[in-house]
């Protein structure tokens, strides 16, 4: 499995969304993006393949909860 950088993590989700009609962002991490009048904090963090190790194609995620958010 390759190893993604945060900023290269950000600029493939916000590719992904950038078709939608109305997709606003934010910079930062945690950031805030816009789909027309629908606003989502959003916070990118790199994680392991879980438990997953020989299946690459496995992916998860993690909802952490903080104040921060």
């Amino acid at each position: 499995m390759r190893n993604i950088h945060s900023k290269e993590l950000k600029i493939k989700f916000v590719e992904t969304l950038n078709f939608v009609d109305g997709f606003e962002y934010e910079e930062g991490n945690p950031f805030l993006i816009k789909i027309g009048s629908n606003r989502f904090f959003i916070f990118l963090k790199n994680i392991s393949p879980a438990y997953f190790v020989n299946s690459p194609d496995i992916t998860r995620v993690q909802l952490p909860f903080s104040k921060h958010f």
